[in-house]
């Protein structure tokens, strides 16, 4: 299973798509459906402080994990940042898919977590990624700017 997201600070939906079929999801479409396995949430052009209303497929994630154990299940992001950007959005989705005992694999360092490990690493890495990308905007924007 993959849950591919589209945002600003987060790889693009074609890398992601990309990684995740590397690391052996199908592909996206048969005759123009969705495989149920990879769920899409794009909100690159959004702004919002109420993100869960526009992230449908992780809520319905976090609700499946949440209602069944499914400790066989392996959840696909391709980067720590891709649990979400901010650490609410983050903290939601991990407590959510460790509520139904399942594994969540981070393609680009190529850990899997699972319910009780030390979460400290992957934490400073989805900080250093999180300074990154805004201070990148802020680079972008203040060229712009210029």
């Amino acid at each position: 299973m993959a849950l591919i997201t589209g945002y600003k600070y987060l790889p693009s939906l074609e890398d992601q798509i990309e990684a995740a079929r590397a690391w052996g999801i199908p592909d996206l479409t048969v005759d123009g459906k969705s495989f149920p396995s990879v769920l899409v949430d794009d909100v690159s052009n959004k702004r919002s402080t109420n993100w869960a209303s526009l992230l449908k497929r992780r809520q319905r994630l976090i609700a499946y994990f949440e209602a069944y154990q499914s400790p066989q299940v392996h959840v696909f992001f391709a980067d720590p940042l891709c649990l979400g950007w901010t650490e609410n959005l983050a903290s939601e989705l991990i407590n959510g898919i460790f509520a139904g005992d399942a594994v969540i694999y981070i393609h680009e360092t190529g850990q899997s977590y699972r319910i009780g490990d030390d979460l400290e690493a992957l934490w400073k890495d989805w900080a250093r990624r999180l300074k990154n990308a805004q201070q990148a905007e802020f680079r972008r924007k203040a060229r712009k700017a210029a």
